[in-house]
């Protein structure tokens, strides 16, 4: 029986036979021309520095599809759909987290500005205390109100109106009385932040103790020697100074001196007398502990009368500048005076001073018109 060979062929009128070789033929192709691309890249790797190229990412997604269909590669090798994640690129995560650094306060810092927002917040509540208290005494005198009328008479007034009437006066009254503790409160959160007899203290202690640091604060220092090789006193000025108005203040201070046992603790009795010696009258008394291998020296320095080296009045008023120059030409001319001297007299006149045996003082006031432009 005859064989009978049929060939099949494609739409195109090729044979499956040179379809598949001309197929086999453009892989072999592709692959080699594929290779040589590798070499060539590997070669240029190879010679030229390592860069790395960002592409900048378009999209905020972290995952994008790869392939969205099903195909077959030249080779003949089909690949999947995926959706794996793409590394996205540093500058971009540093771009979207974008951080702002700032600058931490110190102690002394930030106790001054809790004590202004303080200051600002006890002035809301005064001011509410005292509406309150004009509401407590409307209240009441509505009370006195409805029991007078009906004292003369008057029957307009119901019972329920006199039973609202001091409920109302109850309401304010504990309303009132819940304000003012507030305020009490928050005038109580408020500290010293003066430290000026601390600055007036701190020379006499640096002038008979050269070897030691000097520093002046409203805070107590930190526990512990940060520099166990140096040694630092910290005058605290933790209550409020009590003025005159003269330039001369009164108040107490805390010296607080942290050193080794082999070294010396602080001279009180030097400390006095140097400030004495300016007229200046501190009372210190002193007590130690040992806190962590330290000994902790604490000066409690009582300052009855102290002025700073150079007199200064801190925002002072015309009768504050005319209260010091009369005091002090007064003292000035006092001082001429001898034990059998009359007493000095006081001048009157345009700028009234004082007069002795010997000299008479008069203060001259300026006024900003006196002064010189550059002044």
């Amino acid at each position: 029986m005859a064989t009978t060979k049929t060939k099949t062929t494609t739409p195109a009128g090729e044979s499956e036979d040179t379809q598949a070789l001309a197929t086999a033929k453009a892989s072999r192709d592709l692959f080699a021309a594929a290779q040589k691309l590798a070499i060539n890249r590997q070669a240029d790797h190879d010679d030229a520095p390592p860069v790395q190229t960002v592409k900048p990412v378009s999209r905020s997604a972290s995952t994008l599809p790869l392939l969205s269909t099903r195909s077959s590669s030249p080779f003949g090798v089909a690949v999947a759909s995926s959706t794996a994640p793409i590394n996205q690129p540093e500058w971009h995560h540093r771009m979207a987290t974008k951080q702002t650094t700032t600058k931490a306060l110190t102690p002394e810092a930030a106790a001054i500005a809790q004590n202004e927002a303080a200051k600002a917040a006890l002035i809301t509540a005064e001011e509410k205390a005292q509406a309150l208290s004009l509401a407590v005494d409307a209240a009441d005198l509505g009370v006195d109100d409805i029991s007078d009328s009906w004292d003369a008479g008057d029957e307009t007034s119901s019972a329920a109106d006199f039973s609202l009437a001091q409920i109302e006066f109850r309401r304010a009254t504990a309303l009132y009385a819940a304000a003012q503790r507030s305020a009490q409160a928050i005038e109580k959160s408020i500290i010293n932040v003066s430290t000026e007899p601390a600055e007036i203290v701190a020379p006499y202690i640096k002038a008979t103790h050269p070897h030691v640091e000097v520093r002046t604060s409203f805070l107590a220092p930190p526990k512990g020697m940060p520099d166990p090789h140096k040694l630092i006193a910290t005058v605290t000025q933790a209550e409020k100074i009590r003025s005159d108005g003269s330039g001369v203040v009164s108040g107490a201070v805390n010296i607080v001196f942290v050193r080794q046992p082999e070294h010396r603790e602080l001279d009180r009795g030097q400390i006095e007398a140097a400030a004495l010696k300016d007229g200046i009258s501190l009372s210190i008394s002193s007590q130690s502990r040992t806190e962590d291998g330290y000994e902790v020296d604490t000066l409690r320095c009582q300052a009855n009368s102290a002025h700073a080296a150079v007199p200064a009045l801190r925002n002072p008023t015309p009768a504050d500048v005319s209260k010091f120059a009369q005091t002090l030409a007064r003292t000035l001319c006092d001082m001429t005076r001898s034990t059998t001297d009359p007493y000095i007299r006081m001048l009157s006149g345009e700028h009234a001073g004082f007069t002795s045996q010997v000299a008479s003082v008069i203060p001259i006031a300026f006024s900003e018109q006196l002064l010189p432009a550059s002044a």
